[in-house]
């Protein structure tokens, strides 16, 4: 037979095409319109009394039981005025089908039709239930009601319908419109079922309010036109028992697909152990869509959910407070806030699986759009990939106990002009395998609490050029923070991208950190209060500006590698305020610009290098202050001065205005392996390496001043306050290379900042070499004081050349002293300065060694003096110097 429904599903591919399925209220206007043709069949009216049966011939008018085709109204006409039910005892079926059946109590004060007998079942092309009165009711437990085409609740303005399905009773239609342009209530329980071959409308115009009650252990299954909860009207939907809902996905646009306020208002209430199925859910399409799950409920979609798809939607899922009984939600995509504002609540027990192959979660996906997404409580969520703030504005904040397990990358500010934040407190936990905050937008992710984030992969703050605004991650609380790999400001460029670290919260980096990655990069890391940061290597500036900036107690410990100023084009920073710092090897200025501020009480332990001014072009600044103090085995300044034995420029700079900076050597293993505590100034024609010491101790080093440079004097060492205690120093070293580039030059500038004692300036050493195979310059005044216990040799190897020059009223003790051992030596004495010698001075100790001594001031003391051993030797003494020998003067030994 030919139906409206056929006909309907027709015309809804060929003629309303695409546009049907975002406006369902057409399927409605196509069915009235096709209802309401003329038919062969008179109209039939129901004129019995207030109770009677539908097979009572004498209560019709035309008399007689309506057949095939018939349209037939109760209520319109009755005789009664009272509560008129009538008891459906007749079975139709589509060979006998009525044309129509309308209940309207015009002329009662109600209109009940009631089927409860299975072996009578209702067949009609269209129902109508209230046409423009309220009070009307088609009460069905039993038997089958087989609806051609429109089954309408509510029909005008104001009519009112219900439709009671209940029992065994099964309910089968092709378009159920509840609320046209009235008010329609359908409510549904027991064992029923409800078929739907065309679509569900609950309230269809603006007028109209639909209301649909699903409970008990009864099914609904809607294909074709799927289901809309508020289409121009306000529907609301509520479903539980253990009830099931199925949208069935179809060829007709629309099919399979929730709309919970399409138009205007719709309401979904979700609750018990109820299922809901669909291809596609819209809360809040065009109108305003509120969805509320809990209990044991599960929502199963296939396809995406969509929160606030062009304007305002709410779901509200939650759980029952008990970890065996949660609400469950399943989609293969979810969108908070498509186009429109959505908000997604999570709370209880409730879990939210996304399963799709891209398995997405967006908050805030269209620039115009404003998504935001709460997950309390013990509730779960998992998805493949999350975005907060793809094109528009997504807020995320979990909390409680709380899981969110990415397997893919969550992404904070994805597209240039949106912006995401992340809040995750309590004892939330977040996992995903890379992490990206501010991509092209802009991204804040802010941890506290006793919160665990945990990281497989790469975590990326501040991703592309052109990102739009400073992109934070604040780490605070007893927060912990666990990532493969972390990257704080990649590409960005002219914002600053900072990672802030707080009270005793942990970041723990299995592999590299780098701040500040590429040019033109800004990025900047906090390490305060006692928080706590571990990686395997480090990097300060890496290829971009980088600063890092660690204060109060907080610990950082580094495997290996602390790399300040990585490449040629970085810039990086290391203010150390406070706390402790742990590394093998610390570059500052490895190939690009590093400076390093040591202040306060920190301590920064070194178990191998410090190495300051490392590669070609680069630059190292040191700053040593406060009470702060710095270990390490070896300590280099300007370490390669050559590159191919071709002298190349760097600049390495170490600054001590106090505190103790002590070179020990290392640990036993790796003394016996390098041989010694080192403390070294490279250089070269081209170089700049400086130590300033101005204040504070410098210990237990092996120190050398001019190693790999030539004659012109790049290898500083300048003393004007504190105190040096070395082992051994030596003043221009053998450079190691060809002759052709010549030896170590060096120069050791020690001066009190007062000439007259009340600031004092010490050296101490075991021994003391002024020209190695190098060049060596020695210059001591003020009220400084240099003892060494050992040997003082100027012009030690044949070639070097030494100098040394002692005025104002410094002071000089030595074991003995050798001027112009192997090579050529100078010292002049002047001014009210001192020079004691316990043992002997010698000047021109070997057959190539020239010794010079200028005794213009002051005081010289010796055991005893030889001048010109088997070499030249020379001594002028004049002014009012004084010359004390205990022993012998020994004048051209050699003759």
């Amino acid at each position: 037979m030919i139906t409206i429904a056929n006909i309907i599903t027709k015309l809804a591919g060929k003629v309303f095409g695409p546009f049907l399925w975002r406006r369902p209220l057409n399927l409605l206007a196509l069915a009235l319109l096709l209802s309401a043709a003329p038919s062969a069949h008179a109209q039939t009216y129901y004129i019995g009394s207030d109770s009677g049966d539908w097979a009572t011939a004498g209560n019709w008018n035309p008399t007689g039981i309506p057949g095939s085709g018939a349209t037939v109204d109760i209520g319109t006409f009755s005789t009664t005025q009272g509560f008129v039910t009538v008891t459906l005892d007749y079975n139709y079926t589509s060979a006998n089908a009525l044309g129509s059946l309308t209940l309207n109590d015009a002329n009662s004060f109600s209109t009940d039709l009631v089927q409860n007998n299975s072996s009578y079942n209702m067949d009609a092309t269209t129902e109508i239930i209230g046409t423009n009165l309220s009070g009307n009711t088609y009460d069905q437990s039993a038997g089958t009601n087989t609806v051609g085409g429109t089954l309408t609740l509510g029909q005008g303005t104001d009519g009112g319908g219900a439709y009671n399905l209940s029992g065994t009773g099964t309910l089968t239609a092709a378009l159920a419109v509840i609320g046209a342009s009235g008010t329609g209530t359908f409510t549904q329980i027991g064992t029923s079922s409800n078929t739907l071959s065309g679509g569900l409308i609950l309230g269809d115009n603006s007028s109209g309010t639909g209301i649909y009650n699903l409970s008990g252990t009864s099914t609904l299954s809607v294909s074709a036109g799927g289901e809309t909860i508020g289409s121009l009207g306000t529907g609301t939907f509520t479903q539980s028992g253990n009830s099931t809902n199925t949208i069935l996905a179809g060829s007709v646009p629309g099919a399979g697909i929730l709309y919970v306020g399409l138009y205007n208002s719709g309401a979904y209430n979700l609750g018990d152990t109820a299922t809901l199925t669909a291809v596609d859910e819209y809360v809040g399409d065009v109108g305003s869509g509120t969805f509320n799950q809990n209990g044991t409920s599960s929502n199963t979609i296939s396809g995406n959910l969509s929160v606030g798809k062009a304007t305002q939607g709410t779901y509200n899922l939650s759980g029952a407070g008990n970890i065996l009984q949660n609400a469950y939600l399943t989609a293969g995509s979810e969108t908070i806030g498509d186009a429109g504002n959505g908000t997604f609540n999570q709370s209880g027990t409730a879990v939210n699986t996304i399963t799709g192959v891209m398995g997405t979660l967006i908050v805030g996906s269209q620039s115009t759009s404003t998504g935001t997404y709460t997950l309390s409580d013990t509730a779960s969520l998992s998805a493949a990939n999350e975005t907060i703030g793809d094109a528009g504005t997504g807020t995320f904040t979990q909390s409680g106990t709380s899981s969110n397990a990415v397997s893919g990358t969550l992404t904070l500010g994805n597209q240039k002009g949106s912006l995401g934040t992340y809040t995750l407190s309590g004892m939330g936990t977040l996992s995903a395998s890379n992490e990206t905050i501010g991509d092209y937008g802009q991204g804040t992710f802010t941890q506290s609490g006793t919160s665990s984030n945990t990281i497989s992969g790469l975590l990326q703050l501040g991703l592309y050029l052109g990102s739009t605004g400073s992109n934070t991650y604040q780490l605070s609380g007893a927060g912990t923070l666990t990532a493969d790999n972390e990257d704080i400001g990649v590409t960005t460029g002219g914002v600053t991208d900072t990672f802030t670290q707080s009270g005793t919260s942990s970041n723990t980096i299995s592999g590299l950190l780098r701040v500040g990655v590429i040019k033109p990069s800004i990025a900047a890391y906090n390490l305060g209060e006692s928080g706590t940061l571990t990686a395997d290597n480090e990097d300060i500036g890496a290829g971009g500006n980088g600063t890092f900036t660690q204060s109060g107690t907080a610990s950082n410990t580094i495997t290996y590698l602390l790399d300040v100023g990585a490449q040629s084009t970085s810039t990086g920073a290391y203010n150390l305020k406070g706390g402790s710092l742990t590394a093998v090897v610390e570059a500052i200025g490895d190939a690009g610009n590093g400076t390093f501020t040591q202040s306060g009480s920190s301590t920064n332990t070194i178990s191998e290098s410090l190495v300051i001014g490392d590669q070609l072009g680069s630059t190292g600044t040191y700053n040593l202050s406060g009470t702060a103090t710095l270990t390490a085995a070896d300590e280099f300044l300007g370490e390669l001065g050559y590159q191919n034995e071709v002298p190349f420029a760097s600049t390495a700079i170490f600054t001590q205005t106090g505190g103790v900076n002590t070179v020990n050597g290392g640990d036993p293993a790796y003394f016996a392996t390098n041989g010694g505590a080192f403390l070294t100034l490279f250089g070269s024609s081209v170089s700049l390496v400086q130590y300033n010491l101005k204040g504070g101790i410098l210990n237990g080093a092996t120190e050398t001043v001019g190693d790999d440079n030539t004659t012109a004097q790049k290898a500083d060492f300048n003393q004007t306050g504190g105190t040096n205690n070395a082992l051994s120093l030596t003043i221009g070293e053998y450079d190691g290379l060809s002759d052709a580039q010549g030896h170590g030059n060096g120069t050791y500038e020690l001066n009190s900042n007062d000439a007259v004692g009340n600031a004092t300036t010490i050296l101490t050493a075991n021994s003391e070499t002024i020209g190695n195979l190098g060049t060596g310059t020695f210059t001591q005044s003020g009220s400084s004081s240099n003892s060494i216990s050992g040997t003082l040799d100027i012009g030690s190897q044949s070639g070097s050349t030494g100098t040394y020059t002692l005025s104002d009223t410094a002071t000089l003790s030595a074991g003995s002293e050798t001027v112009g051992d192997q090579g050529t030596g100078t010292f002049t004495q002047s001014g009210t300065a001192s020079n004691t010698i316990t043992g002997g001075l010698i000047l021109g100790n070997t057959s190539t060694g020239i010794g010079t001594y200028n005794l213009e001031g002051g005081t010289l003391s010796a055991g005893y003096e030889t001048i010109g051993g088997l070499g030249t030797g020379t001594l002028t003494q004049s002014g009012t110097s004084s010359n004390a020998i205990s022993g012998f003067l020994n004048v051209d030994s050699q003759s």
